[in-house]
């Protein structure tokens, strides 16, 4: 499957144990690289692993299956804010399943779940209704919550003010302002960065790295998605997180080896394993 003219063993660089709290093993898969194959070539290169996340509920075995051989791989269960504009859509049939899903001791997380006003997915109204569902769902579980937001800064923050999340989250390839971060953090939300934070317009998201509390702050690929530069526009995957880990380390003024255990550290403490 693998169609990339670069051997994926090829493209793999970060410090031993480096975890990334954001990648969806489908969606690489849909996009040519076979997900199998991906994990055992992140594994002989030392990878830590974190947290393969859903977009809807199902497909759910599958994902288990890939991830069994892998106890540091955990996955989440949830739904895209673009499941809200199925007409489909059974809004408590859905959360019976979820709920199910997420108590499998692999599932150390909800989501990705939230609120996209970049793209038309469905009215406002109908993403916030399952957003708000799903927050407390995962609050019933006690589980931490994984946060979609595009264009949706007051509305995220409106909505979890009102639905706090028992057990934190993440706000997902966070691309905001240092304002709203902060007031993500007094939430008991983690803020994670991705490939974004090396594109030649981010000097903002850059500059405002080292204004949150590194106990707070987590790395991922968004993989297939959001590739870093100078590969940008390639098929992204896990073994491209020493980028962004870079970037990272850099504006922490930290090694890349400190940063990889920081970020990890800071993801286990969330999902409350060792």
């Amino acid at each position: 499957m693998q169609t990339q003219s670069t051997p994926i063993s090829e493209q793999i660089s970060f410090p031993q144990g480096t975890t990334d709290s954001h990648f969806h093993l489908l969606e690489i898969e849909r996009h040519g690289i076979d997900p199998a194959l991906l994990l055992k070539a992140l594994s002989d290169h030392g990878f830590g692993f974190g947290l393969e996340i859903a977009i809807d509920e199902q497909n759910f075995a599958r994902r288990l299956e890939l991830a069994e051989p892998y106890p540091g791989l955990y996955l989440t269960a949830g739904l895209h804010p673009s499941v809200s504009g199925s007409p489909q859509l059974d809004l408590g049939a859905i959360i019976t399943e979820l709920r199910k899903q997420l108590q499998h001791p692999k599932v150390r997380a909800a989501g990705e779940m939230g609120i996209d006003l970049f793209r038309n997915y469905a009215s406002l109204e109908k993403q916030r209704e399952l957003f708000v569902a799903q927050l407390r769902l995962a609050s019933e579980q006690r589980l931490p919550v994984v946060i979609h937001n595009r264009d949706a800064d007051l509305e995220i923050l409106k909505v979890l003010k009102e639905n706090p999340p028992s057990a934190g989250g993440i706000m997902h390839c966070f691309s905001s302002g240092s304002h709203f971060a902060h007031a993500c953090v007094e939430l008991g939300m983690y803020i994670s960065f991705a490939g974004n934070l090396s594109f030649r317009k981010a000097e903002s998201l850059r500059g405002m790295v080292s204004q949150l509390p590194r106990e707070r702050i987590l790395v991922e690929t968004d993989a297939p998605y959001l590739t870093p530069q100078p590969f940008r526009g390639k098929t992204n995957h896990p073994g491209r997180i020493g980028i962004t880990l870079t970037i990272l380390a850099e504006l922490l003024q930290l090694s890349v080896e400190a940063a990889a255990e920081l970020t990890t550290q800071n993801l286990h403490r969330l999902l409350q394993v060792e």
